[in-house]
C-alpha cells in the first residue's frame, strides 16, 4: 500500500493505514517518502523519553508517533499515537471501521458500544482513558490494543456548571459514562493509542 492509497484506517492489532507490527523506519520512509518520516523522541505518560518517529511532523490532521519497541535493535512499532499533538478541536483523518477519531464524544462512543462504558477520573497522567467497554460492541478495540483517552473541552471547562461537573469526576477513579457529571461535560476522543502486541 503506498502513501497515495493509504486508507487512514485505523485497525486494532493490525494496522494504521500501511503500518503494522513489521514496519522499519526503513518502510516508513518508502510509505510515506522519507520527507515526510523524522526519527524523534517521543514523550510518554510521566514524562517517559521513548525512542521513535514522526510520520507527516507538519501536518497535524495526519501526524503519527510511532515508538519503537524497547529493546529492539532494528526498531517495530509497538504503540502508534494518532494524529500526535493535535490541538483541541482539531481535525484529524485518521478513523477506525466504526468511524472513532479525534472529537468523537462520550455518547456517540455510548450508541456506537450499545452500552456504557467505564473510564478514568481526570486531571493526571491517565486521566480520561477508556477502562473497560463492559461487554458492549467496541470491546474487540481494547481487546485489539486500542485506547483511547477523553477529556472536556477546555475551552468551556471554567463555567461554574461545567467546574463543577469536572470536579466531581477527576483524579486517580473509575467512573461510569452514565455519570451524571460525564453526562454534562459530554468529554471527546483526545488521544487515540493503538498498540501492536510482540
Amino acid at each position: 500500500m503506498s502513501a497515495q492509497t493509504n486508507d487512514w484506517k485505523i485497525v486494532p492489532g493490525e494496522r494504521v493505514g500501511p503500518i503494522s507490527r513489521a514496519s522499519t523506519l526503513a518502510t516508513l520512509q518508502q510509505r510515506f517518502r522519507a520527507s515526510n518520516v523524522r526519527e524523534q523522541t517521543i514523550v510518554g505518560a510521566e514524562g517517559a523519553e521513548l525512542r521513535g518517529a514522526i510520520v507527516y511532523p507538519d501536518n497535524p490532521a495526519r501526524r503519527l508517533a510511532i515508538v519503537w519497541g524497547q529493546g529492539e535493535s532494528t526498531g517495530h512499532p509497538e504503540d502508534v499515537e494518532i494524529c500526535y499533538k493535535q490541538e483541541s478541536g482539531g481535525a484529524c483523518e485518521w478513523k477506525t471501521a466504526q468511524g472513532i477519531t479525534l472529537g468523537t464524544s462520550l455518547m456517540q462512543l455510548e450508541r456506537l458500544n450499545g452500552h456504557l462504558f467505564h473510564l478514568a477520573g481526570f486531571g493526571w497522567d491517565y486521566g480520561g482513558m477508556v477502562l473497560a467497554w463492559d461487554g458492549g460492541r467496541l470491546e474487540a478495540l481494547q481487546a485489539g490494543g486500542l485506547s483511547l483517552e477523553l477529556l472536556p473541552d477546555p475551552k468551556t471547562i471554567e463555567q461554574p456548571d461545567r467546574l463543577a461537573a469536572y470536579k466531581q469526576v477527576q483524579g486517580d477513579h473509575r467512573f461510569s459514562s452514565g455519570h451524571p457529571a460525564m453526562r454534562a461535560l459530554n468529554p471527546r476522543v483526545s488521544a487515540i493509542h493503538c498498540g501492536f502486541a510482540r
